[in-house]
């Protein structure tokens, strides 16, 4: 039949749950596989055969937090609702930080991506989602410590309905791994509709501070492999973090990091040019490999065998292909330190730890370096052992079937293991491509990165979107995030480049470069290349270090007069400014003075200053309001520093 908007609800054909009446807010079930619609859910009573147990409220009201349990004996695919009414007038849906979208048709308004299983396939790119309508907001989120979870957050205005929806695979009463029941949770509070989505991270962040904490103190770019000592006047490029540990004794003394490097989830193995790609070559040659005299290589090979992921057949997942590292198999495992323990084998996880940091051993890396942490996400394991040993909850394949879980999900419970045991001695963890879908990810990390192009094959300036970059800084908030550019810098001019810097110098993140494919002609390696752009990272980085050691504020105190000049605040002391259009503009930027200590009542006023000139900026005051005006070239950034000064008296020189 013909699905009308009326009949829409999470992305689906169902009809929008009724809350009761006098009701705010409620719990919803629906069984997925069986094709259920919504129905209620009553603390300690039995709905759909299941039970929702000890729903209680923590965190001063704003977490509600219980247990769903599977009551039937078989398996179970159900999506679990949190509901609530919004009732303010002229809503607006934000997708992000620098977009609030009037909520004025009959349709939901979600930022969804993939997830790779669940009901619809899709999963909340935020862990939170915000709504703000006149005199009131509201935001719905996911607490950290429900760890790995596909959820939707979504605003439905015809219905003035808000809900958070998670996708669960129970398994039958009596499990004995326990999967027949799974904690849910929502986090629900209040927002300043002023400062909308901004408001929200800001509260998300107060409530989870643990999550957001920052132990990663070194400002400074990324070292992708390449002995830093050997770049001639290594100081000027200002490294801070290399992934690598095959020079930790000069990077101490250049007071660099050192990172042990490991790909999570996989194991590439190269094949002869000849070989058949097809499933059983690949099988005969990974058990030959495994009793193998090459260790390095039986291990990996074992640990397929031990800790392989596996598709609905019963065979390991695996793929094909021709990369600049390797030409062969790429297997798929699972990293969870609870895979493949007793088989005597090596394991995943077993490989994963032996590259973690030795505590108290002599020269030892300063942390572990996770690279293509989403990589392999959507990969599905139906492995019975997997499913058993995990201690994140199971889903179910988009639209139905057996319980499984994504790769995401399993390398989730393995970056949780390395974070805990590298926090409890003192050692960092840092990752590659992440955040692009997966923001879960960013509460167990210290260093976060990704590498990325922002140019053209033809070398011309191709930025990435505003909204991948707003994720990035969301989702770090004090934490340091770093980025890697591949591209071919043979056709990149020094003046393009110098735009990638002030790019990143907005967004308060660190620019470094690699290569043009990841693999060949490393940019490190190459003084040409490096000397040509020496001085835009001696006149860029120290103004990053500043403003990342202040540490990235959502709540800007200050607004711009034209909605194509962006800005962003870094502790109390400043602000940058992008014009994002590529025509010239005179920017007029009105800032809250009383929020950074200005005023009558404290004695004293707010000096502007451009950071990178080091020139004082004319303002002009009204109440508490300083306004200043910036003439901006296209696409150029600004950099604001905000100091206190006396406020003179009348007829008084000082």
């Amino acid at each position: 039949h013909e699905v009308t908007s009326n009949n829409l609800f999470d992305g689906q054909d169902l009809a929008p749950p009724t809350l009761p009446r006098g009701a705010k807010s409620g719990w919803f079930v629906r069984d997925v596989a069986a094709g259920s619609s919504l129905r209620p859910l009553t603390v300690g009573k039995t709905t759909l055969g299941m039970r929702l147990d000890g729903l209680k409220t923590v965190g001063g009201g704003k977490i509600v937090q219980g247990t769903l349990r599977n009551l039937t004996p078989r398996d179970r695919n159900v999506t679990v609702y949190y509901v609530e009414r919004f009732d303010a007038a002229k809503p607006v849906w934000w997708n992000h930080i620098r977009d609030g979208v009037p909520a004025t048709e009959s349709r939901e308004y979600a930022g969804l991506t993939q997830a790779g299983a669940g009901a619809t396939g899709q999963l909340s790119q935020y862990p939170f989602g915000c709504v703000t309508g006149t005199g009131a907001g509201r935001a719905l989120g996911t607490p950290p410590s429900l760890g790995a979870r596909i959820a939707r957050i979504a605003f439905r205005p015809d219905t003035h309905l808000m809900f958070l929806a998670c996708d669960l695979a129970l398994t039958a009463k009596g499990d004995t791994a326990k999967h027949d029941q799974a904690p849910v949770a929502v986090a629900r509070y209040d927002v300043d509709p002023d400062w909308g989505f901004r408001d929200a991270a800001a509260r998300f962040y107060a409530l989870f501070p643990d999550a957001y904490q920052r132990r990663a103190t070194a400002e400074g770019i990324w070292m992708p492999f390449t002995d830093p000592s050997k770049v001639s006047g290594v100081a000027d490029f200002h490294f801070a973090y290399h992934e690598g540990d095959n020079s930790i004794a000069s990077d101490r003394r250049n007071k660099i990091l050192s990172f042990k490097y490991v790909e999570p989830m996989t194991y590439w193995m190269p094949m002869a040019k000849g070989a058949p790609r097809t499933y059983p070559e690949a099988m005969k040659l990974v058990k030959q490999i495994a009793t193998s005299t090459d260790k390095i290589a039986a291990h990996q090979a074992q640990a397929v065998l031990s800790s392989g992921s596996q598709d609905l057949r019963g065979q390991f997942n695996v793929a094909f292909r021709d990369m600049p590292w390797c030409d062969g198999a790429v297997w798929v495992l699972n990293p969870s330190p609870r895979v493949g323990t007793s088989s005597g084998l090596w394991t995943k996880a077993r490989l994963n730890h032996a590259g973690s940091p030795i505590p108290g051993a002599a020269n030892q890396p300063d942390g572990q370096y996770l690279d293509s942490l989403e990589a392999w996400a959507d990969v599905l394991d139906y492995r019975p052992e997997s499913l058993r040993a995990s201690t994140q909850a199971l889903c179910f394949p988009q639209g139905g079937g057996r319980p499984t879980l994504p790769t995401w999900v399993s390398v989730y419970e393995s970056t949780e293991a390395l974070s805990k045991d590298l926090h409890r001695h003192g050692k960092l963890l840092m990752a590659n491509s992440v955040p692009w879908r997966f923001s879960a990810f960013a509460p167990l990390l210290d260093v976060m990165g990704t590498e990325t192009n922002m140019f053209s094959d033809a070398g011309e300036w191709a930025p990435e979107p505003d909204a991948i970059m707003n994720l990035r800084r969301t989702a770090s908030y004090h934490k340091p995030y770093l980025l890697l550019l591949n591209t071919d810098f043979t056709k990149v001019s020094y003046e393009n480049i110098a735009r990638y810097f002030e790019r990143c110098l907005f967004y308060g993140v660190y620019p470094s470069m690699f290569s043009v494919n990841a693999a060949d002609h490393p940019y490190w390696e190459n003084p040409a290349l490096y000397n040509r752009d020496r001085p835009l990272f001696k006149k860029y980085i120290p103004v990053l270090q500043r403003l990342s050691a202040a540490g990235w504020e959502p709540i800007t105190w200050a607004k711009a007069a034209q909605s194509d000049v962006w800005l962003e605040r870094y502790g109390k002391n400043y602000l940058t400014v992008l014009n994002s259009k590529d025509t010239s503009t005179n920017a007029v930027i009105r800032i809250d003075a009383a929020k950074f200590g200005s005023g009558a009542r404290s004695g004293k006023t707010l000096v502007v200053r451009d950071v990178l000139t080091g020139l004082t900026i004319p303002a002009k005051i009204s109440g508490s309001t300083i306004s200043v005006q910036l003439p901006l070239r296209g696409q150029e950034t600004r950099v604001l520093s905000l100091g206190l000064t006396q406020l003179r008296r009348k007829g008084s020189n000082s």
